[in-house]
């Protein structure tokens, strides 16, 4: 075992990942956001029209739909708690990133930590994320330790 620095993969950062703002958490909060997933937002264009050059739901309301041509964009359905989106990877803010990390699996989750954390220390296929080396490095030493 050894500590390294990290370094996200290019690659994987181009991935379109979504967020939604809305209720949640444990006491059901305004603006709670969350992880949705690996999604491009013409995913949650199914239930919107294009009329006039605007979106809008199937009331007639605009749901300020920015950038439905590429894969990201903004779905914002009442201006407060009902608003999707979709971003690069690699545009994610630290808290978007905690999300993903707490929540996804594979090389989403991988990029999302080596972008929140500076050293990582590789033990057999388990990874720890650390922010600063001498922690990593004190960490390696109590697996030693333990195993000897």
């Amino acid at each position: 075992m050894k500590t390294q620095p990290t370094a996200p993969d290019e690659r994987t950062g181009n991935t379109v990942v979504a967020f939604h703002i809305g209720r949640g958490g444990n006491f059901y909060n305004p603006r709670h956001l969350s992880y949705v997933g690996e999604k491009k937002i013409s995913e949650f264009t199914d239930d919107l029209f294009l009329n006039d050059g605007h979106w809008e739901d199937s009331t007639g309301n605009k749901v300020g739909l920015t950038e439905a041509e590429t894969e990201v964009g903004r779905i914002n359905i009442d201006g407060q708690y009902n608003t999707t989106y979709c971003k690069l990877l690699s545009d994610c803010s630290d808290e978007e990133l905690e999300l993903i990390e707490n929540d996804a699996t594979s090389d989403v989750m991988e990029y999302a930590s080596e972008k929140l954390y500076d050293y990582k220390v590789i033990d057999g296929d388990y990874a720890r994320y650390f922010t600063d080396k001498e922690a990593a490095e004190d960490w390696i030493k109590e697996i030693e330790e333990d195993n000897a």
